[in-house]
C-alpha cells in the first residue's frame, strides 16, 4: 500500500483500468498474404492502474510488436507502430 493510502482506497485503484490499444502496420506476414504485402492489426490491451506504477510503455509495445511477430510469421522489423488515424484510413473499419 502507498505511504498515506487507505485500505480502502487501494481496493478502488484495483477497480479502475486503463486500455492501451497498439496500432501496427505489417510486412511479409503469412497471413496477410506472405512477402511483399502488408497488412493492419490493432491490439488493445486493458491494464490495472495500481500494476501501472512502474510500467514502461516503450518497453511493453516492443515486447508486444515482438510477440505479435513471431504469431504472424514475421520479422519483428516488420512491426511498424502507426496512429489510429494511419490505421483507419488502411482499414474498413
Amino acid at each position: 500500500m502507498a505511504a498515506g493510502q487507505k485500505p480502502s482506497e487501494e481496493k478502488s485503484m484495483d477497480k479502475i483500468s486503463i486500455t492501451l490499444t497498439l496500432y501496427f502496420e505489417i510486412k511479409d506476414a503469412d497471413l496477410f498474404g506472405g512477402d511483399g504485402t502488408v497488412g493492419y492489426t490493432k491490439i488493445h490491451s486493458d491494464l490495472r492502474i495500481s500494476h501501472l506504477e512502474h510500467f514502461n510503455a516503450a518497453e511493453y509495445a516492443k515486447a508486444l510488436a515482438e510477440d505479435t511477430a513471431k504469431l504472424l510469421h514475421t520479422s519483428p522489423e516488420n512491426m511498424k507502430i502507426i496512429s489510429r488515424m494511419e490505421y483507419e484510413e488502411n482499414t474498413e473499419e
